[in-house]
């Protein structure tokens, strides 16, 4: 997978922040993306992350991905003509506004 490196000594924006995750995630289930994603980052790059910086990565990673796609759900619960919509649409809203509040703490 591609990364970008940023300035920061170790901080690493993983691809699925652009959009790839999606992928990854629906054939493996999300925990196991991202330690899948982990060890191939910690290896391509030969050293380890600390537990509490790869919470940070990740949760920053959910913000910007939260942050790029939640207004499409949040506009389609609202206008929706399909009512049955509506559930599957509230639920995305409300994990993608806990992301967002996981990722708070590190800002």
């Amino acid at each position: 997978m591609a990364q970008k490196q940023t300035d920061s000594s170790k901080g690493v924006i993983p691809e699925w922040v652009r959009g790839g995750w999606e992928v990854m995630q629906d054939a493996m289930g999300q925990v196991q993306a991202i330690n899948f994603y982990r060890g191939r980052l910690e290896t391509h790059l030969n050293q380890r992350f600390d537990d509490t910086e790869w919470r940070a990565m990740v949760d920053l990673g959910h913000l910007v991905d939260a942050l790029r796609s939640t207004c499409f759900s949040a506009y389609w619960y609202k206008h929706t003509d399909e009512p049955n919509d509506r559930p599957r649409l509230e639920i995305e809203v409300k994990v993608r506004n806990q992301q967002v509040r996981d990722a708070q703490r590190w800002l």
